[in-house]
C-alpha cells in the first residue's frame, strides 16, 4: 500500500471527502510530517454522528503495531488475526514509517493458498447483528456504533436479508446530504439492495474470492437461503489463511 496519509489539521468534512475519494477504510494521520495516529471509518462515523463538519480530524493514537522491515506474510497474518488490527506500519531507519500494509493488501498476496481454505464459513463467522429495514439512517448509525461493527444487515420482519449498509455508505450519504441532514432518511433508501449472501456450508475459499472480486470486507451468511445467521469478515479469512501459509512466505 502506498504511503498515503490524512493531514490532522483538515476539517472533518474534508477528511470524509478524502477517505471516500481514496477508497481506503483506514489511513495514517500525519501532523507536520510525522505520523500521529490512524483514521478508520468507525472513528469517522462516530465523529460525523456527534460532531461539527468543521471540527478537526479525529485521530486514534498510533497503534503499537509498528514493525521493522522484513516482516513475513505469515507474521502479518498472525498479527492481524490475533489483534484484528486493520493496518500494520513498517518503520525504517530512525523509526520513520515508510510503508503501511492493510488487510486487503495482505489478502492480495494469498492467491497461491486460497484453494486450501476449505473450512465451511459457518464455522468462521460471528453471529450477525441485524436491524429492521424500517429504521432511519440515524438509528442504523447508532446501532453500528453501539455494536462496534462496520456493516449492518437490514432484514424484514421474518429476518430475511433485504439490504446491507456499511460505515462507508453512511459517510457517503452524510457528505452528499449537506453534512448531517440525512439522519432521518429511511435506511431502505441507502446501501446495497442486491446483496449476495453465502450459505454457511460454503468453503472459505469461495467467500475469499467473492470479497476480492467485489472489493468488500464482509459477507452475510444464511442457512439454506433462510434468515441471516452470521457475518464472515476478511479478518476471519485471514485468520484461516494463517493456518496454511508457509512460514517463509514473503509479504511482497
Amino acid at each position: 500500500m502506498s504511503l498515503l496519509s490524512i493531514d490532522a489539521n483538515l476539517p472533518l468534512k474534508d477528511v470524509v471527502e478524502a477517505i471516500l475519494t481514496l477508497g481506503q477504510g483506514v489511513l495514517p494521520v500525519a501532523r507536520e510530517g510525522r505520523f500521529v495516529g490512524v483514521l478508520t471509518e468507525p472513528l469517522l462515523l462516530e465523529a460525523i454522528r456527534n460532531g461539527d463538519p468543521d471540527a478537526p480530524c479525529p485521530v486514534d493514537p498510533l497503534p503499537d503495531l509498528s514493525m521493522p522491515p522484513g516482516l513475513s506474510l505469515r507474521q502479518a497474518l498472525t498479527l492481524m488475526a490475533r489483534t484484528k488490527v486493520r493496518m500494520i506500519m513498517l518503520h525504517g531507519e530512525g523509526g520513520h514509517i515508510d510503508r503501511v500494509i492493510d488487510q486487503p493488501a495482505v489478502a492480495a498476496t494469498l492467491n497461491p493458498w486460497i484453494g486450501q481454505l476449505s473450512t465451511p464459513i459457518g464455522q468462521l463467522a460471528s453471529g450477525a447483528v441485524t436491524f429492521s429495514v424500517n429504521h432511519t439512517l440515524g438509528e442504523v448509525a447508532d446501532q453500528m456504533l453501539a455494536s462496534q461493527i462496520n456493516a449492518l444487515p437490514l432484514v424484514d420482519d421474518a429476518g430475511y436479508l433485504r439490504r446491507l449498509i456499511t460505515a462507508a455508505d453512511l459517510l457517503r450519504t452524510w457528505y452528499r446530504f449537506d453534512f448531517g441532514q440525512c439522519w432521518n432518511l429511511p435506511a431502505k433508501e441507502v446501501g446495497t439492495s442486491e446483496v449476495v449472501a453465502l450459505d454457511e456450508t460454503a468453503p472459505a475459499s469461495l467467500a475469499f474470492g467473492m470479497m476480492m472480486a467485489a472489493r468488500v470486507r464482509r459477507v452475510p451468511i444464511t442457512r439454506q437461503g433462510g434468515p441471516v445467521t452470521g457475518m464472515v469478515s476478511l479478518v476471519d479469512l485471514l485468520a484461516e489463511a494463517d493456518k496454511v501459509v508457509p512460514e517463509d512466505a514473503e509479504l511482497g
